[in-house]
């Protein structure tokens, strides 16, 4: 019963709305065209239907169609807001205000701006069309900061629904935000929930973060002015250019993957998870031929402070890495294989590696001596170092024990060469030319 009211209630607000005539306060002159049945008025004209009002210098007014077209000058008020141009007109049978030529429209709370040369506000439904050179503007106050953070949205087409204040995008979107920047061909913006989804080639900037794919999700936080997470779906890609610090070379990390996860911490990523078909690669800008790479079912990623600092490789998992030494030359390379991968990064470099799964196995190749060769699968020569040797004879023998056949894990540090005898967990330093670690069949040969 009492939603029946309220429907009622707005119905006759309408309806008595509709029924207020439009009346003309002042004019400093006016002429009859009674050809046309025009009032043609100049100078200072001032109308209001209602709660609105719109000046002008010179207006056409068609009684018969309630329809006032103004020129040289549109300034249309109304409670939620303001709206003016060069030229505008208005109907009051549709209740609708239409601007062209630099227009600029405001909220009455200060919170948006809008911008265009063609502009039609629906007042009946709350409903704003900017036609032609969109641009719209939403202000959020840091009070932390004391500072005013803007949301600014540029596209062919924009369209603002106030009651449920979600906006829609179309053309050549491009939105900002700060540091963040967004581009796509259609987007919404549900400021209500500070929610932005795009399709068409969405394209999220943030820093040094890159996401892109088919279509993306994007979540600020409370406030509305961070980002918090983003989802990329079909085709995703997430690129990361860590800026160099302390006279580093740049590192780049670049992910790929059917769908993509990525979490924010103050406009920093703090994780990502690629799920299915993932693919991973990073390399330092000096040494652009040696790019690390891992390959998953699954992909997972945690930074710190924006720098990575653990990888985990799940389903089907591989992963090739690179070493240097101190004079940053090539010394090494490690290939690795198993259920699951888990890699740690100091600094961003690979710490340790770590492989689980009935055939994890992992291969150490010693680059430090030009002589040094590995066997492959292909049958080629090989030169095992007496280090090499002993790990495989410690193997061997680790392999005909229980506690070998038992073992599902495989662990790869390149900082340390000791074996431990009391685990099937093989440790091989970076000092051996080829070592290779198997926990179910002991070491290739």
């Amino acid at each position: 019963m009492l939603k029946l009211g309220l429907l009622l209630l707005c119905l006759f607000g309408f309806a008595f709305s509709q029924s207020k005539p439009l009346i003309m306060d002042h004019a400093d002159s006016l002429y009859v065209d009674r050809t046309h049945g025009y009032l043609v008025l100049h100078g200072n004209v001032k109308f209001h239907h209602d709660s609105i009002q719109f000046s002008t210098q010179h207006a056409t007014w068609n009684k018969s169609a309630d329809l006032v077209r103004c020129e040289n000058g549109f300034l249309f008020l109304h409670p939620k807001g303001s709206m003016h141009a060069k030229a505008g007109e208005y109907s009051r049978k549709d209740q609708k205000a239409e601007a062209m030529g630099n227009v600029v429209a405001r909220d009455s709370s200060g919170e948006g701006t809008y911008f265009g040369e063609h502009m039609i506000y629906d007042r009946k439904n709350d409903f704003l069309d900017l036609i032609s050179a969109p641009k719209l503007q939403r202000y959020e106050k840091d009070t932390v900061k004391h500072t005013i953070d803007t949301l600014t949205i540029v596209a062919r087409r924009i369209t603002y629904d106030r009651k449920k204040d979600f906006a829609t995008a179309y053309g050549n979107v491009k939105i900002t935000r700060g540091d963040l920047i967004v581009t796509c061909d259609t987007g919404w913006f549900d400021r209500k929930h500070n929610h932005l989804a795009m399709i068409g080639k969405p394209k999220c900037l943030l820093k040094e973060n890159q996401l892109l794919g088919d279509s993306m999700y994007l979540e600020l936080d409370v406030k509305g002015e961070k980002l918090k997470q983003v989802q990329v779906v079909r085709h995703a890609q997430g690129i990361q250019d860590e800026k160099p610090a302390n006279g580093d070379p740049l590192k780049h990390t670049q992910v790929q993957g059917d769908t993509l996860f990525a979490n924010f911490d103050n406009d920093k990523m703090k994780d990502l998870t690629v799920n299915r078909n993932a693919h991973g690669e990073f390399w330092e800008e000096d040494l652009k031929s040696y790019v690390n790479k891992m390959s998953g079912t699954n992909l997972h990623l945690d930074f710190d402070d924006g720098k990575m600092k653990l990888a985990k490789v799940l389903g089907t998992a591989k992963s090739t890495y690179w070493y240097t030494d101190k004079d940053r030359k090539i010394s090494g390379r490690n290939e690795a294989m198993g259920d699951s991968i888990f890699v740690t990064f100091d600094s961003s470099k690979v710490k340790r590696l770590r492989m689980l799964g009935k055939l994890a196995s992992g291969v150490f190749y010693d680059l430090s001596k030009k002589n040094d060769t590995t066997k492959t699968s292909s049958g080629s020569s090989s030169k095992t170092s007496p280090l090499g040797n002993s790990l495989k004879k410690a193997m061997d023998r680790k392999n005909k024990s229980s506690s070998m056949s038992s073992s599902n894990s495989s662990t790869l540090a390149p900082q340390s060469s000791a074996v431990k005898s009391s685990t099937s967990v093989a440790t091989l330093g970076a000092a051996s030319s080829v070592t290779t670690a198997t926990s179910s069949s002991g070491v290739k040969k």
